[in-house]
Formats: structure tokens, sequence, C-alpha cells
């Protein structure tokens, strides 16, 4: 990566995020397996008195301004959950500073192709490689909405991807530095020895590039900034400095919904510092 102007750092656990390492992962050395929240902070304490888990429960609404509790649905049954402190929510949604940069790359030992259908039609006479360019901090910014007041429905998920020239711009230079990586001279001595399978050379000019990206692009499913953390004269905050939702009371967000924006690399890390503070 050197070859190509990325420099090697140590790690990035430091804050400086420009460089090339090693990615750091949270597996478990004794199984193999990856730790998620569930396996690393909730499993290890399900028999612990204070914590009861209701499973298969659709969470319907936050009850009254000054939250008393959670009405949740279960086996066709509707009841409540009470709070007698506050109702903390954690939930899913299926100008930085210069050193956060704005693409990842990685890479994969294996064929990926369309990320609409990854690995369709792929060769089949040999092993292949991947590298990949992520757009980590988009500038295009989309929205949620519900489609009606109950939980039963499905929200209105637009997530408005490519509409800022920049980030289009980003993902462009990001491929061309893509087939840069791969004519190092230093993989092209010790690993290459074939053409770019995918997409091949019928993709090279600005447009050309430009049609591929809008046509095989996928996103990393790091949902964020549905609940901004802000000051309260910013109209699009959502909650204060602790998470507090304002206009509420014994209400907080501590999920990465409560992110101003994206923050640089993966973000498991960052929610999890979130949740002890």
């Amino acid at each position: 990566m050197e070859e190509v102007g990325i420099p090697h750092i140590p790690r990035f656990t430091s804050g400086y995020l420009n460089g090339s390492s090693w990615l750091v992962h949270t597996i478990d050395q004794t199984t193999g397996f990856r730790a998620s929240s569930e396996s690393a902070f909730l499993r290890p304490f399900l028999t612990r008195p204070n914590l009861a888990v209701y499973k298969n429960t659709l969470a319907e609404k936050i009850v009254g301004k000054v939250a008393t509790g959670v009405q949740v649905t279960s086996e066709g049954h509707t009841f409540l959950l009470a709070a007698s402190k506050e109702v903390i929510v954690s939930a899913d949604l299926d100008s930085l500073p210069s050193d956060w940069p704005e693409i990842q790359y990685f890479n994969l030992p294996a064929y990926v192709g369309d990320f609409w259908n990854p690995g369709v039609g792929g060769p089949t006479d040999g092993n292949y490689a991947t590298i990949m360019a992520t757009l980590i901090a988009p500038k295009c910014r989309g929205n949620v909405s519900i489609s009606s007041s109950s939980m039963h429905d499905q929200p209105l998920i637009n997530p408005n991807w490519l509409t800022q020239q920049v980030d289009v711009e980003l993902l462009t230079a990001g491929f061309k530095r893509l087939r840069q990586i791969f004519q190092a001279s230093v993989l092209q001595e010790n690993l290459t020895i074939g053409p770019e399978y995918y997409p091949g050379d019928k993709v090279s000019t600005e447009e050309q590039i430009h049609h591929f990206i809008q046509d095989a692009f996928q996103t990393m499913y790091h949902a964020a900034v549905t609940c901004k953390m802000r000051k309260p004269d910013d109209e699009m905050a959502v909650v204060d400095s602790h998470g507090l939702v304002y206009g509420t009371k014994r209400l907080r967000v501590v999920d990465a919904s409560v992110f101003p924006f994206l923050p640089p690399n993966l973000p498991q890390g960052t929610i999890y510092e979130l949740n002890f503070d």
C-alpha cells in the first residue's frame, strides 16, 4: 500500500486513521467466533435477577412525554412494561477533522462482483481476490418516516444515496484508486496472473465509472444519525449530550442513531463507548 501512497500505521485504535493496517476484530480466540454486543454483554448476564428478556416482542410505543414505560406486543398480547426511573432506547434500523478519511479500502479473498448479487456469475478457473472501496463518511442524507402510527407497519426509508456530487466524486476516485492498488508492482510480480475480471476494461471513462457505481454499489448497513445529538438550538436535534430526548422526561436514546454524523471507520467500538458513558 505504501507504493500507492497509503502509509503503514501500527493500528486503527490511535485516533489516526489515514493509512494501512490490520483491522481489529472482536473475535473470541478460544472459539474463533466473532463476539457481538449480545454475546459479550447480554448472554453472560441472563441469570441476573434484575434482568428480564422478552423474546419475539415488538416495542409499540413509549408511553407519555414523561416516559412511564413501553407498550409492547408479544405472541398477540399487548401489555405495558413500566419504568420506575427511565426508558432507555437502543434499537436497530434495518465537515470532519482532517485525519478522518472518507474512503475505507478492504479486501476479500474471493470474487464479489455486483454487490446486489455477490458472487453470481463469477469465474471458476482459479482463485480470485477483491478490493473494495467504501464511502464511510457520506455527505448525502436520507430520511426515515412512519407509514402509520403502528409499529407493525414498516417505516418509509429513503437512503438518498449518491445525491451529493462530492460523494460521487469520492467514489469515482476510490474506484480509480483500487486499480492503482492492483497495478502495484508488489501485486503484479507476486500475485496477479491475469487482467481485471470485474468490471474489466469496458468501464474506463468517467461516465462509465459513474454508471457502474450506480448499478453495482451496496450499503455497509451502518444506519445512523436519525436521532441527532446536538444543542437545542439545532432544529434537527433530537437528544442532548446525555442522550435525553428533547421535549420529554425520563427518555434516553443510546444507539448509533444519536450520532450527529457517521464516524469514520467501523462504528462498533464508538457505539460501545457511547453506551458505557
